[in-house]
């Protein structure tokens, strides 16, 4: 499908102007879902397709941008609903680091005197 586009040299009208594939990766997902329906719109106004008939070469290339431009939203969700659970994991294991640091002074406190000075000389 990128192949495809690639060769078609696929151009994409949004409201920041004409943009190539590359550059969907990099607008925002608000800018995508609006280009999105606009193509959907385009799509449903041709018409249902019909199954004798052979596809148009415009008609290829609006779902070709359709499905590009589908693929590239789900990419996008995809990765940032991973960096959302990544962010959640470090943040979960910054709190248990911190709960077995706490444990280790709780451990501390508990040894006497001598176990503390002994624990000392060895560092």
């Amino acid at each position: 499908m990128f192949e495809k586009a690639a060769r078609k040299k696929l151009r994409f009208t949004t409201s920041v102007g004409r943009v190539s594939v590359e550059d969907l990766f990099d607008m925002k997902l608000e800018t995508l879902d609006d280009l999105y329906m606009s193509l959907a719109k385009q799509i449903q106004g041709n018409g249902i397709e019909s199954l004798i008939k052979k596809q148009t070469k415009t008609n290829e290339m609006l779902q070709l941008s359709f499905d590009i431009v589908k693929h590239i939203i789900e990419v996008r969700l995809a990765e940032n609903e991973a960096s959302s659970l990544a962010l959640a994991n470090k943040a979960q294991r910054n709190i248990i680091l911190g709960l077995i640091a706490e444990k280790k002074n709780e451990s501390l406190k508990q040894s006497s005197i001598e176990e503390l000075e002994a624990q000392l000389a060895k560092l």
